[in-house]
């Protein structure tokens, strides 16, 4: 049997302080942050694989936006 893994947006977002926040609107009121943004992206994916109940092979990130705060 073929698992199906699903995609989940996340968006990144540096702040002026240089450290990095992930949001998904796969899941409302979610955020992680990190001091780099594979740390960012790290985080989020443990975050939202706990928070969706999710094994780790059953989705893919797919990072739609980078942004720099001012």
């Amino acid at each position: 049997m073929v698992k199906r893994v699903q995609k989940l947006p996340l968006r990144l977002v540096k702040t002026s302080d240089g450290d990095y926040i992930a949001s998904s609107s796969a899941s409302v009121g979610f955020f992680a942050m990190g001091d780099t943004q594979e740390e960012a992206i790290q985080n989020a994916r443990e975050g939202l694989a706990m928070f969706l109940g999710l094994e780790d092979d059953e989705f893919e990130l797919d990072i739609t936006e980078i942004e720099e705060t001012e």
